[in-house]
C-alpha cells in the first residue's frame, strides 16, 4: 500500500521518534559514566534533533524530486500537444489558402 507523501513522512517520523525515546532511555540506564543524567539527556536530545532533521531532509527531498520529475513530464506533454495543435492549425491554414486560390483562379 502506498501512502501519500505527507502521511508517509509523518508515520516514519512517529515510528523513529518513539523508537528513539524507548531505546535511548534504555541505553542511558546502562551507561556507567561520570557524566550526569542531565548531560546525557541533553546529548541524547541533540543527537535526536540532528538525526531527525537529516531524516526529514532526505524524505522530503525524495518526494520533491518525484514532484519535479512529474512536473517536467507534464510540461513536456503540454509542449508536445501545443506543437501538434500548431501544426494542425498551420496545415488547415495552408489547405484553406490553397482552396481560396483555387476557387479564385479556376
Amino acid at each position: 500500500m502506498r501512502f501519500k507523501p505527507q502521511y508517509r513522512i509523518v508515520i516514519i517520523y512517529l515510528i523513529f521518534g518513539l523508537l528513539w525515546i524507548y531505546f535511548s532511555d534504555m541505553l542511558i540506564e546502562f551507561i556507567d559514566t561520570s557524566l550526569s543524567i542531565r548531560v546525557l539527556q541533553n546529548i541524547k536530545g541533540f543527537i535526536f534533533i540532528l538525526t531527525t532533521a537529516l531524516l526529514l531532509f532526505f524524505l522530503i527531498r525524495g518526494d520533491v524530486r518525484k514532484l519535479e520529475r512529474a512536473n517536467r513530464e507534464v510540461i513536456r506533454s503540454y509542449e508536445q500537444s501545443m506543437r501538434r495543435w500548431a501544426e494542425r492549425i498551420l496545415s488547415i491554414e495552408r489547405m484553406l489558402s490553397f482552396q481560396d486560390r483555387f476557387l479564385r483562379n479556376p
